[in-house]
């Protein structure tokens, strides 16, 4: 998959909110899948219904000047999407997040396929199987373990349904 081809199928999945499926439990079966990515690091979650992503910003901004290779995710973002995930302010590249969402994708996919085969039902394109507040967190997560992350700060999606906050 590479980038053009990532954002077309986040955007196939259509409205996040409508296609939210409440509760964490999609979200953890994702996260096994992908080895417990957010399990990695340490982190903090900032939730809440505003200032959310500067408050996450000033939280990376300490921790980096303490010295430790620090993740920040935010959303929504202005341009790319790439904005959205960075490691010391720098925001992924386009063949990274085109990678990691590949793999986010297919562990969605499979999971659901395994729940189709034995008789119930995961909707991919769900939060946290696809949707664009499961899809970009989880591939985040992968991307900062490969990045050996001292700190994350982490913009919870709570006002728009579930998120990977799972520690």
């Amino acid at each position: 998959m590479n980038y053009t081809e990532a954002i077309q199928y986040l955007l196939s999945l259509g409205n996040e909110v409508l296609a939210m499926k409440l509760g964490l439990e999609t979200v953890r079966r994702l996260a096994e899948r992908l080895g417990n990515p957010q399990r990695k690091f340490p982190a903090v979650h900032i939730a809440g219904t505003n200032g959310k992503g500067s408050t996450a910003a000033m939280a990376a901004s300490v921790a980096q000047a303490a010295g430790l290779r620090t993740g920040l995710y935010t959303s929504p973002h202005l341009v790319s999407i790439t904005e959205r995930i960075r490691v010391n302010f720098k925001p992924i590249t386009p063949t990274n997040f085109a990678r990691l969402a590949g793999e986010v994708r297919a562990a969605g996919e499979a999971l659901a396929g395994e729940a189709a085969a034995g008789g119930g039902s995961m909707i991919v394109g769900s939060s946290g199987a696809g949707a664009i507040t499961g899809l970009l967190p989880a591939t985040e997560a992968a991307r900062l373990i490969m990045e050996g992350l001292g700190f994350a700060a982490l913009r919870a999606g709570v006002a728009n349904g579930p998120d990977f906050s799972l520690r």
